[in-house]
């Protein structure tokens, strides 16, 4: 079982203000730019077999672009 979640990658640009932020924060343990995204659903433990099915099912799906802005 994997816990697994549905996401989309930041904009370079978003994650690099984001990570600005952040280096003011007070954190125990700070996320690593290349691992800031945006969750689309949680979908909880689920078994590698179905998420390779799910994985094969979304690589075929059409995106289409979104704005993404941070204020």
């Amino acid at each position: 079982m994997i816990r697994a979640f549905l996401a989309l990658p930041l904009p370079e640009n978003i994650a690099h203000r984001l990570s600005a932020v952040q280096s003011r924060l007070r954190l125990p343990r700070p996320v690593p730019i290349e691992n800031f995204h945006l969750t689309l659903a949680f979908l909880g433990s689920v078994p590698e077999p179905v998420l390779e099915d799910l994985h094969v099912a979304l690589e075929d799906l059409t995106l289409f672009p979104t704005l993404l802005r941070l204020d």
